[in-house]
């Protein structure tokens, strides 16, 4: 994590013109066809200045960055980047011994094949020019802000000229106010006003510049975007469904709200369930009195970007609890959710549910997966596989597969459904010597919610997915791009993984993949010899070619947009469940397409510290935040994030930065910044245009994704 200073380079560094220092080299020692070159540099700058480096690299897996002398030469944005990706360099505090630094780019795979640029430190003089105050980002059209900076060393007390870009279009500054100098330093204050409509690339930037020195001046950009939302876009009743961690291990809750479009709960029910306790309530409605006499405060609330609060009230055991959610809508029928209370770190989704829920709706071939924990040695616990539903009472025949921390065994299944409430909930039960029951929600006749309420064998949620066209599949129907993403537990604590390949339709496949084991970051790596099978049925297998990842895929309806049941768009894919002993993973598949990423998206993040074994102790990172993407590939918005259980204050300005790789399209590389003082290394992997993966590749582990906001 880093803290950026806002000085920009001090006008001698342009003047002296660029370094031209920048030294390439190849690989050494039988690898000379590794090559890395830094782009220009600036010859000089001042202390805490920074600028903007990149290096080119035929390295697939690209370079990483280091500077010396050590601990005083400052310190860059990204410790890798991928080939030609923008990195941040930020210059020291104190000005190094012998006034130089050295910048050096290396190839991660050959540690000879490096590149190296300096420049020359010298401590700060003159007038400095500094935000003391940013504008929001995203900013609405016509939206104002009051912002103030910075000016030191102006004996003067000239002030600053405030202009913007795109001239023109960008908006317009007013009520400037310069304030009186205390210790050589003044503020000036003014109100900038965004345009009246969304400029070019969606982005304005701001300028401030210093009247007595124009050679002074700091920039900041603000994305500008329409207002696309408002509370009544969620009306209806909708099916939630959410996994994470809370304070006694793995949770998971599934249930069903009524919302009716101008901020109250009207009524729903869920279940929850972690290794201390089951919990089936009912939702206490807006204003209802709850145990203790007091009004509900059961209700929603859902702003301009689509981007909210969702609390939901219920009596339990003679006392009043909250389930407070950060809420991201995508559309009229689907949101994102994160638990932002002080009870648990989950994530999920809302989704709006179809009318008149009848057992003839729970009818056909379905593939489905459920993660969790297993009770009884708090370790992970997965299961997936395939069944028929009739549509009255009974499921089978099936296929059941459990892994459950690295044992992995599979058997048939046949199980009983009970008929659907008016909020469609039902149960499920497997049959077996320890039976193993689920409620169940439904979305609609081909997505079902599924949570374990047994809390004997195991804690898990999950979804099952109709299997339409997908209930009997053979190698030549996998043919094409496909996106994949999972994440759970390996042997050495939290896993994340994502990557994207080639599928000939003959059983084998190659393509790239990125994966984050128990912090151990492993980018671009190349999927080569990779197979699948697929035999008549939606159930099949892949693995790598040494056999250290193999995984069952069930396939779904290819009309099904896995990440958002109700959207037509980026259909077909599957569910996966890893079958190996060296991960617990769960996750999904997804044919790609490729396109523009642009506009505005909704978020749903989730870091996993901690490992295999002690879940009571290891605590979820939740996040859900609305994002503006612009065309350059910065994305700026605001979302919520909570902290080991701990709750924050909603609307937390968040950012990154999306890189292509030319080396792989449809991966990009870059960052993403759920605060100010943090700078995550990211890998995406584009699904389509609406949608994208996201893996934090750093000692952290954390995926999630990113939907496109299909608002009104």
């Amino acid at each position: 994590m880093k803290t950026q200073t806002l000085f920009l380079l001090l006008a001698f560094a342009a003047a002296a013109g660029l370094s031209g220092c920048g030294i390439s080299s190849g690989g050494q020692g039988g690898n000379a066809a590794i090559n890395v070159a830094i782009a220009s540099t600036p010859a000089a700058m001042y202390v805490n200045d920074h600028f903007t480096i990149s290096a080119t690299t035929n390295d697939t897996a690209g370079v990483t960055w280091t500077c010396a002398p050590a601990r005083s030469c400052g310190a860059f944005a990204a410790s890798q980047t991928m080939n030609a990706a923008a990195n941040t360099y930020t210059a020291p505090a104190l000005v190094p011994s012998g006034n130089l630094v050295t910048l050096t780019a290396t190839s991660v795979t050959d540690s000879t094949s490096s590149a190296s640029a300096q420049v020359t430190i010298n401590a700060a003089s003159g007038i400095q020019v500094a935000w003391n105050t940013f504008p929001s980002s995203p900013l609405m059209v016509t939206g104002t802000e009051s912002l103030e900076v910075q000016v030191q060393g102006d004996s003067t007390n000239a002030g600053i000229t405030f202009e913007c870009t795109p001239v023109g279009v960008c908006g317009s500054f007013s009520q400037v106010t310069v304030g009186p100098p205390q210790n050589s330093i003044y503020a000036v204050d003014m109100v900038y006003t965004a345009p009246a409509n969304v400029p070019p690339g969606m982005v304005a930037t701001l300028v401030a510049t210093s009247t007595a020195d124009n050679a002074r001046s700091v920039s900041t950009p603000v994305t500008i975007v329409n207002s696309i939302s408002t509370v009544s876009t969620l009306s209806g009743t909708f099916a939630f469904m959410n996994r994470g961690i809370d304070a006694s291990g793995y949770n998971g809750i599934a249930g069903s709200v009524i919302l009716d479009g101008q901020g109250n709960v009207t009524g729903g029910e869920f279940d929850s369930a972690d290794p201390s306790a089951v919990i089936s309530a009912s939702i206490l409605p807006t204003g209802s009195v709850d145990i203790n006499g007091n009004a509900s405060v059961s209700g929603y609330t859902l702003d301009q970007f689509g981007h909210g609060i969702l609390t939901l009230e219920f009596n339990y055991n003679g006392s009043v609890y909250e389930m407070i959610y950060s809420l991201t809508a995508t559309s009229s029928s689907h949101a994102m959710l994160s638990e932002v209370d002080e009870m648990g770190d989950l994530t999920g989704t809302l989704d709006l549910q179809s009318a008149n829920f009848s057992a003839a709706q729970f009818a056909g071939n379905y593939s489905f997966v459920s993660a969790g924990e297993n009770i009884a040695h708090s370790v992970p616990m997965n299961f997936g596989g395939i069944f028929t539903a009739d549509g009255a009472s009974s499921i089978g025949p099936g296929t059941l597969d459990i892994n459950a921390a690295g044992t992995y065994r599979t058997g048939p299944l046949t199980a009983t459904f009970t008929p659907p409430d008016s909020y469609g909930r039902g149960t499920l039960t497997f049959a077996s010597a320890t039976p193993v029951s689920f409620a169940y929600y439904i979305v609609g006749p081909e997505v079902i919610r599924l949570v374990e309420i047994d809390a004997t064998t195991a804690v898990t949620a999950g979804s099952a997915y109709g299997q339409g066209s997908n209930a009997s599949v053979n190698n030549a129907q996998i043919a094409g791009n496909y996106v994949f993403v999972m994440h759970g537990y390996s042997v050495n604590g939290a896993n994340g993984m994502a990557g994207q390949f080639v599928a000939d339709g003959s059983g084998d496949f190659a393509g790239v993949l990125d994966s984050d084991d128990a912090g151990t970051a492993t980018l671009a790596a190349p999927l080569t010899g990779a197979t699948y099978s697929f035999t008549g049925s939606a159930r099949g297998s892949v693995a790598t070619q040494d056999g250290s990842f193999t995984a069952n895929v069930y396939m779904t309806d290819p009309n099904i947009n896995l990440l958002d049941p109700s959207n037509p768009k980026g259909g077909g894919g599957g569910l996966m469940l890893e079958t190996d002993a060296n991960a617990f993973d769960n996750g999904l598949l997804a044919v790609q397409t490729t396109g523009k990423i642009s506009g505005n998206y909704a978020m749903g993040w989730r870091y996993r510290p901690g490992t295999v074994n002690g879940f009571s102790n290891n605590f979820d990172v939740a996040v859900t935040a609305a994002l503006a993407i612009g065309p350059g590939g910065t994305f700026s918005g605001e979302g919520e994030w909570d902290v080991v259980l701990s709750g924050l204050a909603p609307d937390q300005p968040m950012n990154g930065t999306l890189t292509a790789d030319a080396n792989n399209p449809g991966r990009y590389t870059g960052t993403f910044s759920p605060s100010p003082d943090a700078d995550l290394p990211t890998t995406y992997y584009q699904m389509n245009d609406s949608q994208l993966v996201m893996l934090e590749t750093d000692p952290a582990v954390a995926d999630g994704f990113l939907v496109r906001q299909n608002l009104p």
